[in-house]
């Protein structure tokens, strides 16, 4: 049975995450497991040290872990935790979490949004490392409604990845019982050969080509639609205005307020853009007013 792993986190806010998987896993019939992430250990011993000279220490330590997310889970309101399973590691809470939901192929990890990043952005928070890691789908827990999500909008770039991340977006549509659209901001060919200095004898042609941009991304949105078997379900494209921001486009869909879901791939083909200033991921799930799921590339 597919199962939501749900990092726990006994700062302020980590209730949501744990609040919204709970839900998730209801709504879809999936097993829910909480994960909490010990990395405060003995600055004169590893994990691996502990676990081979000092079982004993390291037992206790996860015990005391253990004991103390169920607390401040029950302070937070949230008494059924005793009827779920809790599982405590210990080390680094990025790996942790990834090498955890590597072993069950049918694992998704739901994580708050983080906090305000550390050095300018430069590390990040726990849920940036994980979806940097891009080993497993990662639903970032955001909103509040309680309502079960009618929509599913996957957001697709037409990269290598859009299909994988279509399929998820059904998986999700089809087990929610709910509608999915398609929804794609076309970018111009010339961008990526601009910045990354490719292609330069072609900048010409690929300019004329974009004046047909939206023509061809409908088409090119269709042939995907059909290789991936979409005929006969219930599903919508919707293309935003051709070379305009994505993240700004999606966060402008998402206002609307009529979807529940967001999918999106780790991944897309903005070139430097995306090195320099952060996937377009990364920007959704600091804005969005719902789960953000992010599907990984490979």
């Amino acid at each position: 049975m597919p199962e939501l792993l749900v990092g726990v986190d006994l700062r302020d806010g980590g209730a949501d995450p744990v609040r919204i998987g709970k839900r998730l896993a209801e709504w879809l019939d999936f097993d829910l497991t909480l994960v909490h992430v010990l990395d405060r250990v003995p600055p004169e011993a590893s994990v691996q040290v502990l676990q081979a000279k000092r079982p004993r220490v390291l037992d206790r330590l996860r015990d005391e872990a253990r004991e103390a997310a169920v607390a401040q889970l029950k302070e937070w309101g949230e008494e059924w935790v005793n009827e779920v399973s809790l599982t405590v590691r210990v080390g680094r809470p990025a790996k942790e979490l990834v090498a955890l939901a590597a072993e069950s192929e049918a694992a998704t990890l739901v994580l708050g949004p983080g906090r305000k990043r550390t050095l300018g952005g430069l590390l990040g928070t726990t849920t940036d490392r994980v979806l940097r890691a891009g080993a497993v789908p990662v639903l970032v827990a955001r909103g509040s409604s309680t309502e079960k999500p009618r929509t599913v909008l996957a957001a697709v770039d037409l990269s290598h990845s859009s299909p994988k991340v279509l399929r998820e977006a059904r998986r999700w549509a089809d087990t929610l019982g709910a509608s999915l659209i398609a929804f794609h901001v076309p970018q111009p060919r010339w961008r990526n050969a601009f910045l990354e200095g490719r292609d330069e004898h072609r900048l010409d042609e690929m300019f004329e080509e974009d004046e047909e941009m939206r023509t061809r991304a409908e088409a090119e949105l269709q042939t995907l639609l059909t290789e991936e078997g979409m005929e006969g379900v219930r599903t919508e494209t919707e293309l935003a205005a051709p070379g305009a921001d994505p993240a700004e486009e999606i966060s402008a869909r998402l206002d609307r307020g009529d979807v529940g879901i967001l999918v999106m791939g780790t991944q897309s083909d903005f070139g430097l853009t995306r090195r320099i200033l952060g996937s377009v991921a990364e920007a959704l799930t600091r804005r969005s007013p719902v789960p953000v799921l992010v599907v990984p590339a490979s």
